[in-house]
């Protein structure tokens, strides 16, 4: 053993050093082990952040609240770049953790799925120019849509007019949330649009009949010309025998054809002729009194000779006459249908049911701070034009070709609120002006016999909230300031449900194809 003493140091020498290498060995496996196993946690853990980038994106985006082109710091360690390319929106999100870098890239297509709804719809646009701040615009992400749709080929002329697909305050120019804001479509007016907006109407005859379905109104080519008679009419040729009459119930009582009234004032409930008139036939003068009931009007006449009562009768809808002026104001209340040669809003009208006007010539609201609700108007000439003035959950319909309705509101006047708008229906020409700060809410449509629609001119803030639609050959758009016509569906969508029987609710399109798409840049650092 003492001649192998230097053997066995060897030996153990040896044994120690493989002893060494392997417990070395198994500290850098150890160490290896634990540095893949912690980059993979960095790893999973920037992808994480990436991906929730990613998600923010679309989330922010449906919301308007980022628009393609942003970039944003979502969070420690995430931040999003977004770019614009066509219909598209790339975004690229960086997720980072502890040194480890993952890029994440996503597509979404803003391309909208096929709707003819849009803030502006014309068959034929002849000339628009939106000076300083002044806009067209769809910014709700809600209800996706292009700003102007046209039946005739713009694009050449929209040089000079400023095309967005980010919305913020104050747009200016054409502008649509996340699309396209102008679309030329050649089949546009290939049929009447009426039938894309209102429920069953081919066209402008279907849509005359159906407002006398609707409304107990007869038109010719148009032109309201009275009312229907849904049942039994009452021809007056003598008062004098109120046995026949009393207590009956009439559809349509006709006082054109024996009593020739010359104005008629509506206060409260009640109208009550100015002066007495000569019953055709009878060598008698009355002066008749309507009273609204809640159903049908109680009329009263009175024998003008000795203040006597000669009879009463009932009647649902009355026409006063030809030539008859109808003034209506002091919180007139009465229901059913009314026909006159004119009529004149002197002060406050709502009924608590709707009311149904024909003025077979001229309709006007010229009277300052009046409130009208409710009431469904039947014209050839319209004249709107007064301050402070509000008219609410109502239609308004001119007809009779070549005619107009000219809208040129004053300060704080408002035809229609968001919650109660109005649906104006221009058969004929129509211009709307502003002279102060004012606003429409709702829909306007001009059909295919318009001649001419031109909206611009004036001074002042001005609004068009919900849509504008026409038909017509001859549209002119010369708007400045802060002069704004924007898409609102919920504006669109009240229209539609008040006047269901005719409207269809908005058809919005949507972002279509949004998909994330393969990971294209995934780099990690240690």
């Amino acid at each position: 053993m003492n001649n192998e003493k230097g053997f066995s140091l060897i030996t153990v020498l040896i044994l120690s050093a493989v002893v060494f290498v392997l417990g070395s060995a198994a500290v850098y496996v150890s160490q290896y082990g634990y540095i893949l196993v912690s980059s993979d946690v960095k790893y999973k853990t920037a992808e994480k952040r990436a991906d929730y980038g990613i998600m923010k994106v679309f989330n922010d985006m449906n919301n308007q609240q980022l628009n393609c082109g942003d970039s944003k710091n979502y969070a420690d360690g995430v931040v999003v770049y977004t770019v614009k390319a066509g219909s598209s929106c790339f975004i690229k999100s960086v997720g980072t953790f502890a040194g480890a870098t993952v890029s994440k890239i996503a597509v979404i297509s803003t391309q909208s799925t096929s709707t003819k709804y849009a803030t502006v719809v014309m068959c034929n646009l002849s000339n628009m120019k939106l000076d300083g701040s002044s806009s067209i615009e769809s910014c709700e992400s809600s209800c996706i849509t292009p700003a102007l749709i046209t039946g005739n080929d713009y694009t050449n002329r929209l040089n000079n007019i400023s095309l967005n697909n980010t919305c913020k305050n104050n747009n200016g120019g054409l502008t649509a949330y996340n699309m396209d804001p102008y679309k030329y479509d050649p089949n546009l007016c290939q049929q009447s649009l009426l039938s894309t907006y209102f429920n069953g109407l081919p066209d402008r005859n279907a849509l005359f009949n159906k407002m006398t379905q609707l409304y107990g109104v007869a038109f010719d080519n148009g032109k309201p010309t009275g009312l229907t008679t849904n049942g039994a009419s009452l021809t007056l040729t003598d008062q004098t025998n109120p046995s026949n009459l009393q207590n009956n119930t009439y559809d349509l009582c006709n006082f054109g054809q024996n009593i020739n009234l010359e104005t008629v004032t509506g206060s409260g409930n009640t109208l009550t002729a100015s002066s007495c008139y000569n019953i055709s036939g009878v060598n008698i003068q009355v002066k008749p009194t309507f009273t609204w009931d809640g159903s049908k009007y109680k009329v009263n006449f009175v024998n003008c000779n000795n203040n006597s009562n000669l009879s009463t009768i009932y009647c649902k809808n009355v026409d006063l006459g030809q030539n008859t002026t109808l003034n209506l104001g002091s919180n007139f209340s009465g229901g059913g249908a009314l026909a006159a040669n004119e009529v004149n809003f002197t002060g406050d009208v709502s009924p608590s049911s709707s009311l149904t006007l024909v003025a077979r010539n001229n309709a006007n609201m010229t009277t300052n701070k009046v409130n009208v609700s409710n009431v469904n108007i039947f014209a050839q000439n319209y004249n709107i034009s007064a301050n402070n003035l509000t008219v609410e959950n109502s239609l308004i319909f001119g007809g009779g070709g070549g005619q107009n309705i000219n809208i040129n509101l004053d300060s704080n006047s408002k035809l229609g609120t968001p919650d109660n708008p109005v649906l104006i229906i221009s058969d004929n020409n129509i211009n709307i002006q502003r002279n102060g700060n004012a606003e429409i809410n709702g829909i306007v449509y001009a059909t295919s016999n318009n001649n001419n629609l031109n909206i611009g001119s004036g001074n002042g803030n001005f609004n068009i909230n919900g849509m504008l639609v026409s038909e017509g050959q001859n549209n002119n758009i010369n708007i400045s300031g802060n002069f704004t016509i924007s898409f609102d569906p919920i504006v669109i969508t009240n229209v539609a449900n008040k006047f269901n029987n005719l409207l269809k609710p908005p058809t919005c399109g949507t972002v279509t194809n949004l998909r994330y798409s393969d990971i294209i840049t995934k780099q990690t650092l240690y």
